[in-house]
């Protein structure tokens, strides 16, 4: 599957599918400062079958369209374009999710409303929806149908 991305101008809100990677200029009023996220600006890529689930769900949470929703080549993973809305997606590991230190610390300092969103193997739908800021170095969360996950950061 092919994301393919949108912009819109800061300065006049036109939105348009870029012909070439990191457009320099709105194509409408020739401005050079109309991206105001320039670390967002995506190429086209092909998704795992995981991105694919998180984006969809991500996408129906808001509701938006798909193409409202950014996949980052960093973290946070995704990004939604209409509300800024960010969500880092992490897959259950057993009964475990890890975050890196590094990971965790980086989300925290650049956006502390970043939500946690975990998937088991296979679901559309996740396990677990957390804002990131709620999670401690280790935190146990109750759940419906996998029982008790730790959440891990180390």
């Amino acid at each position: 599957m092919f994301i393919l991305t949108t912009y819109e101008c800061r300065k006049c809100h036109h939105r348009w599918v870029p012909n070439k990677v990191d457009p320099k200029r709105c194509p409408k009023c020739q401005t050079y400062d109309w991206n105001p996220y320039p670390d967002l600006i995506e190429r086209q890529k092909t998704l795992t079958q995981s991105e694919t689930d998180a984006l969809i769900w991500i996408a129906k949470h808001n509701r938006v369209t798909r193409d409202k929703v950014i996949k980052k080549t960093g973290s946070p993973d995704f990004f939604v374009t209409s509300n800024r809305k960010t969500y880092e997606v992490k897959q259950l590991v057993g009964r475990a999710v890890y975050i890196s230190q590094i990971q965790f610390s980086s989300i925290m300092k650049s956006d502390p409303d970043c939500e946690l969103v975990v998937f088991a193997k296979d679901d559309k739908n996740p396990v677990i929806v957390l804002p990131v800021s709620e999670i401690v170095s280790e935190k146990i969360l109750d759940t419906e149908k996998y029982g008790q996950i730790y959440v891990k950061v180390s």
